[in-house]
């Protein structure tokens, strides 16, 4: 399991291969939340080992807040290679950075002060050591309308099909597309 730093990184490469500039610190905050909960409830299993808290704008990984300089250098000078994220985690972080990256930084903090979110549960005013429980977070992002991957869900659901029925079956249109594909390279 990599660390939230490492984590952070691949927001940061993603944030400069495809928008061109470096992400903001609140915003890549946010998504290492997003990201945490989604993967606590589609996987199973924590993305990283270090504690999301209950900041005054949100939720914060504290290392990642105060190592955000340092993360933006490493990233800019080796990229992401020497960061080994299994197949899947980094899927749901795609999927995540897809689904969260249209939001700015003061979006994303609103999204996350909604209320019945991890963060409004715990949030203490004016304190910054207060850990959102992981197993609140699981749950949250368990419920339907949280899910991430909504549409593949619905995929997995669909009832299999055999043969078409006997109605739309044609084999003169069958001929011509069997053709067409024996003639591809």
């Amino acid at each position: 399991m990599e660390s939230a730093k490492s984590i952070a990184r691949v927001f940061e490469y993603l944030s400069l291969q495809s928008e061109g500039t470096p992400i903001e610190k609140t915003r890549l905050n946010k998504l290492l939340y997003f990201a945490q909960g989604h993967s606590l409830s589609e996987l199973g299993h924590e993305l990283f080992k270090n504690d999301v808290d209950a900041w005054d704008h949100g939720p914060v990984v504290s290392v990642v807040w105060t190592g955000f300089d340092k993360i933006l250098e490493k990233t800019n000078k080796d990229g992401i290679a020497d960061i080994t994220i299994a197949p899947e985690e980094m899927d749901l972080i795609l999927d995540v950075w897809d689904q969260y990256r249209a939001f700015s930084a003061g979006e994303l903090v609103k999204r996350t002060h909604e209320e019945g979110t991890p963060w409004k549960a715990v949030y203490v005013p004016n304190t910054k050591n207060t850990h959102i429980p992981k197993e609140l977070m699981r749950q949250f992002f368990m419920r339907p309308e949280n899910r991430l991957r909504q549409f593949s869900d619905e995929i997995k659901n669909l009832p299999s099909v055999s043969a078409l029925p006997a109605e739309e079956y044609d084999p003169d249109e069958d001929a011509i597309w069997e053709g067409q594909l024996n003639d591809t390279p």
